[in-house]
């Protein structure tokens, strides 16, 4: 892993990110037509969210001005975890009972919390 910078690693784990957002989210609009109209709207952004980290995790991974692309990303990660809590805790999202309501809400701060790393190493990275 002598080559692979800190950049590098942190654009993966981007990629990985929002592979994820974009695999669970396009299942919820699919069904668009019969969600309700909050859920529906917490998916597209949802949705929206995965594919602006999935762009910046491309372009960083291409070496593209790293510091933008990491803040942008990791703004896109903090909208996708508070669209998850705000719809977890609305009680939009559907949840069967107090265990899943703590997982989705443990993967919504796992994402705030990424997007709050992942400009510091960046920064640090680039000095």
């Amino acid at each position: 892993m002598n080559g692979f910078s800190a950049n590098k690693r942190v654009a993966a784990v981007m990629l990985f990110l929002s592979g994820l957002i974009l695999f669970s989210g396009s299942g919820f609009l699919l069904e668009w037509p019969a969600l309700q109209r909050a859920l529906a709207l917490a998916a597209a952004i949802w949705f929206m969210a995965g594919l602006v980290m999935l762009a910046c995790a491309i372009a960083a991974l291409c070496g593209i001005n790293a510091r933008l692309v990491f803040r942008v990303g990791a703004a896109g990660a903090a909208l996708a975890g508070l669209t998850l809590s705000i719809a977890v805790l609305t009680r939009v999202a559907p949840c069967a009972g107090p265990t899943c309501v703590r997982s989705r809400l443990v993967v919504a701060g796992g994402l705030v919390l990424f997007a709050v790393l992942a400009p510091r190493n960046s920064q640090s990275s680039l000095r």
